[in-house]
């Protein structure tokens, strides 16, 4: 009767160390499958990312030379216009804008969006 005993645990040892490595393997499978998905995303990315560092250091380099376009964010405007010479906020479609207001050759308006991004840019005389 022990001899059963014994032969029963060892069977059922063995039946759960086959699972734990059946486990371990299909886990691993699940983690390879998952990485060849994002590295499959990898170049999207590292495009990107390549493009976003491009577009900032064409802003950095319109800040520098004291110009403002779509996109900047208002410390960017700031630097490169200095401080308005009048805030007013806006609301448009539905969306709180504000315009910044500055004298050069006559008057401009900087208009930023919710986002705190500029979306349209005017001159008037």
């Amino acid at each position: 009767m022990t001899a059963n005993k014994v032969l029963v645990a060892g069977v059922a040892t063995i039946l759960a160390l086959i699972t734990l490595i059946a486990w371990g393997f299909y886990d691993t499978l699940q983690m390879e499958s998952d990485r060849k998905i994002k590295l499959a995303d990898a170049p999207q990315k590292a495009v990107m990312t390549q493009i976003e560092a491009m577009n900032q250091s064409r802003l950095n380099k319109m800040v520098q030379s004291g110009k403002v376009t779509k996109g900047m964010n208002e410390k960017q405007v700031r630097t490169a216009l200095g401080e308005p010479a009048r805030y007013d906020p806006m609301e448009q479609d539905d969306q709180q804008l504000t315009v910044w207001w500055y004298e050069h050759e006559g008057w401009m308006s900087v208009v930023f969006d919710n986002k705190g991004l500029v979306s349209r840019i005017e001159k008037r005389p």
